[in-house]
């Protein structure tokens, strides 16, 4: 029988230690959520081969299987999002009872924490206190966090004199430049403005050489592109990782930093991931979070950066060491590639 060794989880330097006396008395109800996850057969990853296995549920109830499902073409339903239906099926909203997420993937080597997608539909479902257990199949080493080890949102306030000298290159004026770029941009005809008016935000990304901006874009099959994947996108397409400093601009009347979905906060680490690979070096770039006046005009201004706002990161680096070299082969290969030619062959 799989037995696992439990740890906690310490967020700020991914770290872990021994459970404590409260957390050492819930050991029975981990082993049986990572017990349940192992037993799941729901995982389909027909494209990537990676097989995340999971169950949710009440320590004294019973617990739903869960699994990823690969569809389409590279389309993936997360095993936490089909955790959350499964849960939904049978606890209704809104619930504060106690709930535990076990997850069964990867190996003890390599801590896999939810993606940024996945902190997205978990924080809408239940509060950070939801305890998640992650464990490898083979057993060894088990991590005990919570969602709230995974959130982030203690930005350093900026005393708006201070905002003009924020960057060499005019921060004012990108900061406008970005709301200018970011509604022309947006194409979001099916939302309602009264959901959620602090997830909408625009954003830029300023690089040693260019700036790119980018918009919500959004169909009526609800799966939208949030604003700085617009932006990454087109930096992507010039091959242009090289990230100096990045803007993000609230539309929320209230005068509070914008809610940047962690979808949006995980595809800029990875831009940053494919930087770090180029140049073979850690970086760190600033990101501004900047709240609009109702009336118009620039209200606060908030500094985080891009790794300190996604804890605990989930990136290709969970893959190991070997997906990683690959991965950083075909960066460069992409960079130094050359426009295919066609010619037409007549017979």
């Amino acid at each position: 029988m799989v037995e696992w060794e439990f740890k906690k989880l310490n967020p700020n330097s991914v770290t872990f230690a021994r459970l404590d006396g409260e957390l050492e008395k819930l050991k029975a109800d981990y082993t049986k959520v990572l017990r349940m996850a192992l037993e799941s057969k729901v995982s389909s990853p027909s494209f990537s081969k990676y097989p995340v296995r999971g169950s949710l549920g009440t320590p004294d109830s019973h617990k739903m299987f869960a699994g990823n499902i690969e569809y389409g073409f590279c389309q993936a339903l997360h095993m936490e999002e089909a955790a959350v239906a499964s849960f939904r099926s049978i606890y209704k909203r809104p619930g504060r009872q106690r709930a535990i997420l076990g997850i069964v993937a990867g190996n003890p080597e390599i801590f896999t924490g939810p993606c940024g997608n996945c902190r997205d539909i978990l924080l809408d479902e239940f509060n950070p206190n939801l305890e998640i257990v992650s464990g490898s199949p083979t057993g060894g080493t088990a991590i005990v966090s919570t969602l709230g080890d995974f959130l982030f949102d203690r930005f350093k306030k900026i005393p708006r004199q201070n905002a003009l000298t924020l960057a060499p290159d005019g921060f004012i004026t990108k900061v406008w430049d970005t709301l200018r770029e970011g509604e022309r941009l947006t194409f979001d005809g099916c939302s309602p403005d009264n959901i959620h008016p602090e997830r909408r935000y625009y954003a830029s990304i300023s690089t040693k050489r260019n700036i790119y901006f980018g918009g919500l874009d959004l169909m009526c099959d609800d799966h939208p592109i949030y604003p700085l994947r617009d932006a990454i996108r087109s930096a992507r397409r010039t091959h242009d990782a090289d990230i100096n400093y990045v803007i993000v601009l609230g539309k929320n009347p209230s005068n509070n930093p914008p809610h940047v979905m962690y979808k949006d906060r995980q595809h800029l680490f990875e831009l940053n991931c494919q930087q770090e690979m180029l140049l073979g070096r850690q970086q760190n770039p600033k990101v501004y979070l900047v709240s609009q006046k109702e009336r118009g005009g620039i209200g606060n201004v908030w500094q985080t950066s891009v790794k300190e706002w996604l804890p605990c990161p989930f990136s290709a680096r969970n893959f190991g060491d070997e997906f990683v070299k690959n991965l950083t082969q075909y960066y460069q290969n992409k960079n130094n590639s050359k426009p295919p030619q066609l010619f037409w062959r007549i017979n």
